[in-house]
């Protein structure tokens, strides 16, 4: 994860901690887990894939990749 000013690109497998209120999908992902503090994310929304130049808006707290490329937003 490469985190600048106030978002952080993620492109790898690993788990990332943080707090963001944004997830810009920079290439073609699939999430392996994405957990959002406010809401119930759903197990089924984990086998989709989201097509790059989407936006997802909530208060993501933990996410992991299975595979593609985001930018997560920071709440600053």
């Amino acid at each position: 994860m490469n985190t600048i000013r106030n978002y952080s690109i993620i492109e790898d497998t690993a788990n990332h901690d943080l707090v963001c209120d944004s997830i810009s999908i920079a290439e073609s992902t699939i999430f392996a887990t994405l957990t959002d503090a406010s809401q119930t994310v759903h197990d089924n929304l984990l086998s989709i894939t989201f097509p790059a130049g989407l936006t997802l808006y909530g208060n993501f707290t933990s996410i992991t990749l299975k595979s593609g490329a985001i930018i997560a937003y920071n709440i600053s």
